[in-house]
This record gives structure tokens, C-alpha cells and sequence, in this order.
């Protein structure tokens, strides 16, 4: 869900707005020394670490303008889409080799960057999409006979489609 951050951030509602934040990047709420919020280099400190975890520059001083800047910037990072999934190893058939009539091939989904939500599956017999297969199995029947079958598959999330990546293929005697 989007972090929305209020457009006046005063003095008052600094130390809430750094909370929210810091829970968004994954640092647990009583991580923030928050009980000397109100000086300076507290709250430019609390500020800094969730701009290190977000690999963005940080500060050594900011007046509260500059502060809202920040956290806007903040804000927009936070809730910008992930890019899209990338396979780092491909998706692997088994039993790999070769295979008969009626055996069940399984597909793994491979290895993904950028957390992946879903997976995509097309089974496909020498490169053409086998109508309907689109399963974690597909048990090969009397057409795949001379045949090599394989599955494609690419990860999704909210960032859009990875390209899609091909299985080893399976001959099919």
C-alpha cells in the first residue's frame, strides 16, 4: 500500500512521519531513538537511517523545509514500483533426458531478482505453446512422441512482466 506522507510536516508531527518511514524500509519501530527526537542531530540521525537503507545520499544538517523534501523523496522512492523481475538461473524440467508417452514432467520456476509475486508457465513442444499446459506438470501424451517439450516461464510483480525464459527440453521417445 502507498506510504502517504502529510503536506505540512511540522516539528510536532516529525518524530510520527519517522516512524512511518522507518517501518516502510523494514526498520522495526523501537529501532528509532525517538526520546530525543526534537534536537537536531536526532531526528537528521533517525532521517539517515532510512536513507541508508534506501542507498540514497544523507545529510549532516536540513532545516525543516529541506526536511519535507526529503521525506517526499522518501515517499516517492517507497512507493515506486519494483522493476521487473530478471532470472538469474533458468527454470529446470525433470525428469531431464529424455522421456515417454504419459510420464509427468515437473518445472521449477528458476531463480528471480526483484521478488517475483507470480509465475507465468507455457508448456511448449519444439518451441510452440502446447494449448492449455500452463501447470507446474504436464504429463506428455502420444503427440509429444518424437518431440522435445519444455516450459516457458517468466516472474511477475508490480514492476511488470521478466522476460521469459525457456526450461531444458525433454526428448520424447
Amino acid at each position: 500500500m502507498p506510504i502517504s506522507i502529510p503536506y505540512d510536516v511540522d516539528y510536532g508531527s516529525r518524530n510520527a512521519v519517522l516512524r512511518a518511514l522507518a517501518l516502510e524500509v523494514g526498520i522495526p519501530a523501537g529501532a528509532l531513538d525517538q526520546s530525543a527526537g526534537e534536537t537536531h542531530p536526532n531526528w537528521v540521525q533517525q532521517l539517515n537511517r532510512i536513507l541508508t537503507v534506501l542507498g540514497m545520499p544523507t545529510y549532516s544538517s536540513l532545516d525543516m523545509s529541506a526536511f519535507q523534501t526529503v521525506v517526499g523523496a522518501i515517499a516517492a522512492q517507497i512507493n515506486a514500483a519494483p522493476p521487473p523481475p530478471v532470472n538469474t538461473t533458468p527454470p529446470a524440467v525433470t525428469p531431464a533426458g529424455t522421456a515417454v508417452n504419459g510420464a509427468v514432467l515437473t518445472t521449477t520456476n528458476g531463480t528471480w531478482t526483484n521478488t517475483p509475486t507470480s509465475y507465468v508457465r507455457q508448456w511448449e513442444r519444439d518451441g510452440l505453446p502446447i494449448g492449455g499446459q500452463t501447470a507446474t506438470t504436464y504429463t506428455t501424451t502420444i503427440s509429444d512422441q518424437g518431440h522435445n517439450v519444455g516450459c516457458q516461464i517468466y516472474g511477475v510483480n508490480a514492476g511488470g512482466d521478466g522476460a521469459p525464459v525457456l526450461s531444458n527440453a525433454v526428448a520424447i521417445t
